[in-house]
């Protein structure tokens, strides 16, 4: 069953090793820090989503039996309008559906349920939920606002799934 575990083991380990090492050899004190931090942070995401895909086999198996017609990629250059055709297919939500940030972080059926079911909660008790990520929205993408406006909520193309199993190349 090769499909099985290639879709929900994928790492490229050989390029994680690759841009630890890059960050490692020049030994500065604060570089070598971050990276063990993020290595920390990166390991306990990865094996907490390997975990919901695992979880999402056994409760929605049906998921792999899903039928996709007629699909739409948008490939180009940086900086050509991708991301505002992108924006702009969004808008249409009866014919195009996207992935919002934390969707393309935590992609898992288990994940976005548990991210919905709180999110029902936090509706219930007043929203400090929804506070908070707003507030972490404008701390922490502020400076996007300008090139390509970002929210943990809002669409987003699909370049975090690939980020965070090191098959960017964004991140060599």
């Amino acid at each position: 069953m090769p499909g099985f575990f290639s879709t929900i083991f994928y790492f490229d380990f050989k390029a994680f090793a690759y841009g630890l090492w890059a960050n490692l050899k020049t030994f500065r004190f604060g570089l070598i820090v971050a990276s063990f931090v993020s290595i920390v942070v990166l390991g306990l995401l990865v094996l907490l989503i390997i975990l919901f895909r695992l979880v999402d086999e056994i409760l929605f198996p049906a998921y792999r039996k899903t039928k996709i017609e007629k699909p739409v990629f948008i490939m180009s250059n940086p900086r050509s309008g991708t991301t505002y055709l992108h924006r702009l297919m969004t808008l249409d939500e009866r014919r195009f559906v996207y992935f919002k940030l934390y969707q393309t972080i935590g992609n898992s059926i288990t994940f976005n349920k548990l991210i919905h079911f709180f999110g029902r909660i936090d509706k219930r008790i007043g929203q400090p939920l929804r506070r908070f990520f707003d507030w972490t929205d404008k701390v922490f993408f502020k400076g996007w606002k300008d090139i390509h406006p970002m929210g943990w909520n809002h669409s987003e193309e699909d370049e975090a799934q690939f980020v965070f199993s090191f098959t960017s190349p964004a991140v060599c």
